[in-house]
């Protein structure tokens, strides 16, 4: 299946007091309270405790945007087997090649396998599988035009729907040891464009296995904690606190970074495909986990990673 990504970004919100906004993907004009603000940039606007504030005022976040000079591929096929933890074949999951513009899409077998049939050109082409809602999202760019061949790529399966804490203003949101803190004066919009339903924006976290073979995390990163989670794309305003179980077994006090996986095509928060800092933190006294600074917390949830700092 083909489907075209020139789309608006929409974002549901939690809490009915909350004003917020969102600005569509470049050379889109909003309407009804939605605009563009630039290159790529999204914008998300809170008046702090509701619509009217303390004395009236206002927090803005917003991505710094990326993208432009994108390279333009012919691809031919994209084919991919996927796992799961165990190593084990995994079917029925969503594997896309997926460019800013279009994305085609395809599903394995149950064997594991799947083959997406391009045979076009597309503006920045990646391997995309996992659909955020019963598998954590990857994204890879493809590396040559032409054919293209993945074997053994891990994927990650999600909890039920329904299984997890929702966001809240001043609550802790819990999955798999990671934990959400939204602010008090804050709010957390989900796109209820993929998360249509409310048993599916519960937070979810699942952890990527040390090694395991996945295109999108490059090694000289040296991204050492990984974790899949949904609902993707959701945008915290002001950033949430984040802590995250100390796998690694970091000393205490080292300094962390955090970083985002671009997966949305309007790139907002991160380069499609890429991985882009957004937060910092610091490894607890006693050594158990890994908790973001003050002001330095987590924006927007995607796939995300931590690696000591540079």
């Amino acid at each position: 299946m083909r489907l075209s990504l020139n789309r608006k970004v929409l974002l549901a919100f939690l809490f009915p007091l909350a004003a917020v906004a969102c600005s569509s993907p470049p050379g889109e004009t909003g309407s009804g309270g939605t605009g563009g603000t630039g290159t790529g940039g999204a914008t998300t606007t809170t008046s702090t405790g509701g619509t009217t504030g303390s004395g009236g005022s206002e927090i803005e976040c917003e991505g710094a945007g990326f993208g432009g000079n994108e390279k333009e591929l012919a691809i031919g096929t994209v084919k991919a087997t996927v796992v799961d933890q165990a190593g084990m074949p995994a079917g029925n999951v969503v594997v896309q090649a997926c460019g800013t513009d279009v994305c085609i899409n395809g599903l394995t077998n149950g064997s594991g396998s799947a083959t997406v049939a391009v045979n076009d050109t597309l503006t920045a082409p990646a391997l995309k599988y996992g659909d955020g809602l019963t598998h954590a999202k990857f994204a890879s760019l493809l590396a040559q035009a032409g054919d293209s061949s993945y074997a053994d790529v891990m994927v990650l399966k999600l909890a039920p729907f329904g299984v997890g804490d929702m966001f809240a203003p001043g609550a802790t949101a819990t999955s798999n040891g990671v934990s959400i803190e939204v602010p008090a004066d804050g709010v957390a919009a989900v796109d209820n464009s993929l998360y249509e339903e409310l048993e599916q924006q519960v937070f979810r976290a699942v952890l990527l296995p040390a090694g395991a073979n996945v295109p999108a995390v490059d090694p000289a990163m040296e991204l050492e904690i990984v974790y899949g989670a949904a609902p993707v794309e959701t945008v915290f305003c002001p950033p949430a606190k984040l802590r995250v179980p100390n796998t690694p077994q970091w000393a205490a006090g080292a300094a962390v970074e955090v970083f985002v996986h671009g997966l949305d095509v309007a790139q907002h928060w991160a380069p499609y495909a890429g991985w882009q800092m957004v937060g910092e933190a610091t490894v607890s006294a006693d050594g158990t986990e890994v908790v973001t600074d003050d002001g330095k917390g987590l924006p927007v949830l995607s796939t995300f990673a931590l690696r000591l700092k540079k």
